[in-house]
């Protein structure tokens, strides 16, 4: 299933008043995950109708991580809350 059809499927889960959290691989690093895996930001806004969400939080976040042999690199995540009218 396709990230963007995800997202949609389990924001109908979420009831009035509740918060939807979707933490998600940054496509826009070339370095990162596969692009399968991927999101951005304004793509999961996207998904969720305006007059059914309050978007509170979209953005990309850095993160340090080890590789297996001990290199330390930057990773980036996307990050979104929006809590349902």
């Amino acid at each position: 299933m396709p990230q963007d059809a995800f997202y949609a499927r389990i924001s109908r889960w979420v009831a009035p008043g509740g918060t939807l959290l979707i933490v998600g691989h940054d496509h826009a690093h070339p370095d990162g995950p596969p692009a399968d895996a991927v999101t951005g930001p304004e793509r999961v806004r996207g998904v969720l109708a305006e007059d059914l969400w309050r978007v509170r939080t979209a953005e990309t976040r850095p993160r340090n991580v080890l590789s297996p042999s001990g290199a330390e690199r930057v990773l980036h995540d996307v990050v979104v809350t929006a809590v349902r009218r």
